[in-house]
């Protein structure tokens, strides 16, 4: 059964309590494309359902931006074994977690 849908830039992610550990997710295209996950969504629409638009807290935004930013994992076990596990909490870590923090809810 669909839970939830919800439009991204070029595809729509659908959510299914399918799942024993709660919900699984799957992706189609924004166009139907005849597939079997499209029917299954097109039957849920049909039922009067919405595709909503994908709202992202700014906690998430800070999260991407931090994954993003920190360094390759062996570049920071290189510093690691080079500078020390405090150094690479003050040179490597807290510098991004300073220029994109959470928010403080």
């Amino acid at each position: 059964m669909i839970v939830e849908a919800f439009y991204e830039l070029d595809k729509i992610t659908v959510g299914l309590n399918e799942a024993e550990d709660g919900v699984l997710f799957f992706q189609v295209g924004r166009e139907n494309d005849g597939s079997k996950n499209w029917q299954r969504l097109q039957v849920w629409l049909d039922e009067g359902n919405e595709i909503q638009p994908q709202t992202v807290s700014t906690e998430q935004i800070a999260i991407d931006n931090r994954r993003t930013a920190y360094p390759s994992v062996g570049e920071q076990l290189d510093y690691i074994y080079h500078n020390g596990v405090e150094a690479w909490k003050t040179d490597i870590i807290q510098p991004i977690k300073d220029k994109y923090p959470k928010s403080s809810n």
